[in-house]
Order: C-alpha cells, then sequence, then structure tokens
C-alpha cells in the first residue's frame, strides 16, 4: 500500500476519524485506484450524500436518505468517496478543479460540509470538530494546486517524496540498473530534470554512468545493484 495513505490512515486512526476494520475491502480499493501525480492528504470514515441538483443544505439528525457511509480521501487531485453497494464497493469522485462552491452548516446534531462542482453536489457528514480542518485544506488544495506540497493537521505533516528517494526505489525494483527515462515515469518529470538528478547522484558518488553495447547510456546504484545480474553487454 502507498506510503502517504498509510500515513494518512494511520493519522484518521489516532484522531479516531476512522476505524480500519470496518472498511479493509475499501481501503484496498482505493488504494488501487490512487493515480502517481497525486499525494493523499487527509482520509476520514463519513457518511455522505451526492445530488445532481442544486438542494438546500439542510442537516436532518438521522436521515439516512441518499447518505452512503464510507471513507473519504482528499488527495492534491480530487475527494474521493468509497462506499459498499449491495455486494461491490464503489468510488465516487469530484475533481478539485471543478468545485465552485464550499460552504459548511452545522447544529447540535451534527455538520455538513457542502462541496458543490458543475454538476454534482457532495454533503459530507462530519464531526462538528472537524469542519474547520476540513473546509481549511480544501480551499487550500483548489486554489493553490501548484503550490501544496505539506499541510499540517492536528501536528501532522506528510511531504512530498524527494526526486532522490524515487530514484533508489525505482533502482531496487530494477535490480540497481535504470535509465533517465524510466525515471521520468517513476517521478513525473521532465527529462532533462532526471538527467539532472541521475548525474547528480553520480558526482556524489551515488550512482554510475555506464554505456551498453548498444550505446544506450544507463546508471547503476552499486549499493543496489545485484551482483547476479550479467552485465556482459556494458
Amino acid at each position: 500500500m502507498r506510503k502517504d495513505f498509510v500515513y494518512c490512515i494511520e493519522e484518521a486512526k489516532k484522531c479516531e476519524r476512522i476505524i480500519t476494520f470496518s472498511f479493509k475491502g475499501t481501503i484496498n480499493l482505493i488504494d488501487k485506484h490512487l493515480l502517481d501525480s497525486e499525494t493523499v492528504k487527509y482520509v476520514m470514515g463519513c457518511n455522505l450524500g451526492r445530488y445532481a441538483n442544486n438542494e438546500s443544505l439542510n442537516i436532518q439528525p438521522f436521515n439516512l436518505k441518499n447518505a452512503k457511509p464510507g471513507i473519504l480521501i482528499i488527495t492534491t487531485k480530487r475527494i474521493l468517496h468509497c462506499f459498499r453497494a449491495l455486494f461491490s464497493n464503489e468510488i465516487e469522485q469530484i475533481m478539485l478543479k471543478d468545485i465552485n462552491n464550499i460552504e459548511s452548516k452545522g447544529n447540535f446534531w451534527g455538520s455538513i460540509i457542502r462541496v458543490q462542482s458543475t454538476t454534482n453536489i457532495m454533503d459530507i457528514n462530519i464531526r462538528s470538530n472537524l469542519v474547520t480542518e476540513v473546509t481549511k485544506l480544501l480551499h487550500e488544495l483548489r486554489d493553490n494546486p501548484k503550490d501544496v506540497i505539506s499541510h499540517n493537521i492536528n501536528n501532522f505533516s506528510y511531504a512530498k517524496e524527494s526526486i532522490e528517494r524515487i530514484i533508489l526505489r525505482k533502482a531496487k525494483e530494477t535490480k540497481g540498473i535504470l535509465t533517465a527515462s524510466e525515471v521520468v515515469l517513476a517521478a513525473n518529470i521532465s527529462i532533462d530534470e532526471a538527467k539532472k538528478h541521475l548525474d547528480a547522484m553520480v558526482s556524489k558518488g551515488f550512482a554510475e554512468l555506464r554505456v551498453r553495447k548498444s550505446g544506450s547510456l544507463v546508471y547503476t546504484i552499486p549499493d543496489i545493484l545485484d551482483m547476479n545480474e550479467p552485465l556482459e553487454d556494458f
């Protein structure tokens, strides 16, 4: 399971926002659908209602009409809600870039955060003490998508994984031998940036640049390199 997702799940458990054993199947489904280009920022269990029309925002205690219990995940790109539907788990979403309004309303019984896009409405049933931090996070991610690298909630911080760590993780998968193109796909950066980071690791002595007999350039990480891997073609 992805590290950012695990991190946020553990934080949600500490803050009693989720009971994981109730949502094991949904957690696994979400993990499979997360994109490499997004980072998980927040996880919580909640009831969520979804509407196609602009209904007024009302809080009706114990009214579960159109409310689906499940897990809410906020990433740097979208809001995901995974829930149980008959004999399978399903996912619904709203892209952050499509959100045109965020509002909240509360009373003695609880609170609702309404997230509205051009075509859909999500009503998130939420504990009153979580409204401010969730609303703030949604506004920050929607309004500053390129500037958000880390976000603190309840003294918790998740930082974006460095390019060097991505390179080492990828090298471990490829037995210590990798190309700039593989780094491009793993880190979602340009080919020039990939070469820049790889060459920096070479200059620091953490990597070596090799040339195959075919003429293609590859980088090797000596600390990870599988010595049983045939290198006769270098």
